[in-house]
């Protein structure tokens, strides 16, 4: 059996642990989190071991996952623990639908019954939460985290580090720049070439 340690002790990380169980193979060995008060503690019956300044202790776990949804955090994070040689591995939910030539990096989470239709692409380290919709060659780049009920068009480009609030909405053929959030509910219905906060219908940044 693999072991995997999981970075992010939080709500997201609750999930994650749901996620690998459903997925099997896996001995969850614990999590690490920077909030020192976590230490000791166990949450989903798993415990918290210690900060991530400890990592180098815990090499003989070849796994790990970043439970992040923050895009700068979970990068921030990758880049002081990469040097380390850890494996990402793309964890799946069973129900979650892959279309043909789908195309995965490593260390994407993708969650319960979305959908990744035909040849769509993601980079490293998107996160996919439960029930969103990417539609066909579309891509997703390095750090991109899709909130709940996400519904992405075909023939879209999510440049790195963008965050789509829950049940919002990109139309076909579009391109959104690095780091944009556009928030939930909002439907962008034209290229985003400037970084910001996008909200409403159709979406606008906030000046």
């Amino acid at each position: 059996m693999k072991r995997i340690l999981i970075i992010g002790a939080g709500g997201f990380g609750k999930e994650v642990v749901d996620l690998v169980r459903a997925i099997g193979g896996y001995e969850i060995v614990g999590f690490l989190d920077d909030n020192i008060e976590k230490k000791g503690t166990s949450i989903n019956h798993v415990p918290v071991l210690d900060t991530t300044e400890y990592l180098d202790q815990y090499q003989g776990v070849d796994n790990v996952a970043l439970a992040i949804a923050n895009p700068k955090i979970k990068k921030k994070i990758y880049e002081r623990i990469m040097r380390i040689g850890f494996q990402y591995p793309n964890l799946v939910h069973p129900t979650a639908m892959m279309g043909s030539n789908v195309k995965l990096g490593v260390g994407n989470i993708i969650g319960a019954n979305s959908i990744l239709s035909a040849e769509v692409t993601l980079q490293d380290f998107v996160t996919v939460n439960p029930q969103c919709g990417i539609g066909h060659e579309s891509e997703l780049r390095c750090f991109t985290t899709l909130y709940w009920n996400v519904n992405i068009s075909g023939n879209v480009t999510v440049q790195e580090g963008c965050e789509l609030g829950s049940k919002s909405c990109v139309l076909q053929g579009l391109n959104i720049t690095k780091h944009v959030i556009i928030g939930a509910g909002a439907v962008a219905t034209k290229d985003i070439h400037e970084r910001g906060t996008y909200i409403g219908v159709p979406a606008r940044k906030i000046k």
